[in-house]
């Protein structure tokens, strides 16, 4: 899974690109930061689910309960990810129709 961030990271910053030449949001910036939001938090979670993004050994050091430990971060990052992505995905399209009102 690892192999398919790169490639997320440089759409991303087409878009950034696109957002700038565009100065502001549009529907089809909107859309695109959609997709692409999803696809990387699909991909962060798929990579939490796998136990591929975290170190293992960091968890002994973190407490006594590995488990319990371990549950916590990833709970966290899982929710901290959805979080982040919802948030930028609502203000994109948030943006995109102030503009189309003006």
């Amino acid at each position: 899974m690892w192999f398919l961030l790169p490639p997320a990271v440089l759409a991303a910053a087409a878009l950034a690109v696109a957002l700038h030449r565009s100065r502001g949001w549009t529907r089809p910036l909107a859309a695109t930061n959609t997709l692409l939001s999803a696809f990387l938090a699909g991909t962060v979670l798929a990579l939490l689910a796998d136990d591929s993004l975290l170190n293992t050994e960091a968890f002994e050091l973190l407490a006594e309960d590995e488990s319990s430990a371990r549950t916590t971060v990833v709970v966290g990052a899982a929710l901290g990810t959805v979080v982040i992505s919802g948030w930028s995905i609502l203000d994109g399209w948030r943006k995109a129709r102030s503009r189309t009102r003006r």
